[in-house]
């Protein structure tokens, strides 16, 4: 998009945060909650492994998310800096996730991220 509105002045910024504080956690917990308590158990089964990964990680972004203000304090950055950054990445581990990928082939970048959120 930056190269694509550079003609017409207009500046683009990415704001990359990791987790933040906010209600969907909670609510895509009880979500899934409900979808799972919904099921066959049958039908649950070969995903129950994989269901319990993903929410140990929603877990672990509840306790360690970043609050709001911090992604309006760079979104407020981007808009009023006269050199606004091309990309704002909030907190360590979103910079390297979004550093590293870049250079990793697809199907290891897929591997490694599996292994990070405890997929099977």
């Amino acid at each position: 998009m930056r190269l694509e509105f550079r003609n017409f002045g207009v500046g683009v910024s990415a704001v990359e945060p990791g987790a933040i504080t906010t209600p969907i956690w909670n609510k895509s917990l009880a979500s899934a909650d409900q979808l799972a308590g919904d099921l066959d158990p049958a039908a649950l089964s070969p995903y129950e492994a994989d269901l319990a990964a993903i929410r140990k990680l929603v877990d672990r972004s509840i306790r360690t998310a970043s609050p709001v203000d911090r992604v309006v304090g760079a979104v407020v950055h981007a808009l009023t800096a006269r050199r606004p950054k091309a990309h704002y990445y909030l907190g360590l581990q979103v910079r390297m996730c979004f550093k590293c990928v870049k250079l990793l082939p697809d199907r290891l970048r897929d591997w490694l991220l599996r292994k990070l959120i405890g997929l099977r």
